[in-house]
């Protein structure tokens, strides 16, 4: 491949590995996808790599598969994906680890996501995955949450509610927008009426 890199081509053939788990990295044991590696040291823990610089020589050939200087809002949706495909919808609080990489990577979509139309479209397809991290630390569907926004209304349930309320993050309301969950306050109204002898009114 390094060698079929080199002629005019060779970019229609080579790209079709670009979503493939195709790069091989000895030092990692397994093969990445090439939006996995990076030229430049991502802060992505276990879930993206730097190119081991036995590879340097191959630039040429990692750059028409798709490596990248430093991850896109897209690549971060991607390792967001990754995360879903393993934890998602399992019953258990995902590990402490992926937890803060979830959070970060969702931090950049949603920096991005209101000038990025490539983006927007794309994560419109978490609706229907287990994509919310809830005040237990699971992974849930959108529709099975509601933001934390009030504490008079929780005061109701008490505990109950743990599991299907998500902390209210600021800095996510673009994309919890676009994904179309809840406010608490919103989804639960307390009626109060007045009491005259033994009838409600």
């Amino acid at each position: 491949l390094n060698e079929r890199s080199a002629k005019e081509d060779a970019e229609d053939q080579i790209t079709t590995l670009a979503t493939q788990a195709c790069i091989y990295v000895e030092p990692r044991n397994k093969f990445l996808r090439p939006n996995q590696l990076f030229w430049t040291a991502p802060t992505l823990g276990n879930r993206a790599h730097m190119v081991p610089a036995a590879f340097n020589e191959y630039r040429r050939l990692f750059e028409l598969l798709g490596v990248k200087d430093v991850p896109t809002p897209l690549d971060h949706l991607t390792i967001v994906q990754d995360i879903i495909n393993e934890l998602g919808d399992t019953g258990v609080p995902i590990p402490q680890q992926d937890r803060f990489i979830y959070q970060k990577c969702l931090e950049v979509i949603a920096n991005a996501i209101d000038s990025d139309e490539d983006l927007e479209t794309a994560a419109k397809g978490l609706r229907d995955q287990a994509c919310i991290l809830n005040l237990e630390g699971k992974l849930c569907f959108p529709d099975e949450v509601a933001i934390h926004d009030s504490d008079w209304h929780e005061d109701y349930f008490g505990e109950e509610l743990s599991g299907m309320l998500m902390p209210f993050q600021p800095e996510l309301q673009s994309l919890y927008r676009l994904i179309d969950i809840g406010y608490l306050s919103q989804k639960i109204r307390p009626v109060i009426g007045q009491k005259h002898g033994d009838q409600p009114r």
